[in-house]
């Protein structure tokens, strides 16, 4: 975490390279920096669990989720960021 601005400047010049909204050490400013540098097309939508699970099998997705649903990007490219950025990485599997 404390080296992500370098992180993101060779992640965006990388194809293969990617970076997720799943740390605990994330909120809602970083992930909108992150999606305003890089683009939604290198953002992977995540939540870490079932790390930080206050109960069993009771993982709350919705805050990390509130981040990218909250970001003023058009609702085709968070669809990229929640799901189909995967999709197509894994497709290339």
């Amino acid at each position: 975490m404390p080296f992500w601005k370098e992180l993101w400047r060779y992640a965006k010049h990388q194809p293969n390279v990617y970076v997720d909204t799943s740390s605990d050490y994330l909120n809602q400013s970083i992930v909108k920096m992150a999606v305003g540098y890089l683009g939604y097309r290198k953002v992977l939508y995540g939540c870490d669990g079932p790390y930080g699970m206050k109960e069993y099998n009771k993982y709350d997705y919705s805050e990390k989720k509130s981040w990218v649903d909250s970001l003023e990007i058009p609702d085709d490219q968070k669809e990229y960021i929640l799901g189909k950025n995967f999709l197509e990485l894994v497709k290339e599997l």
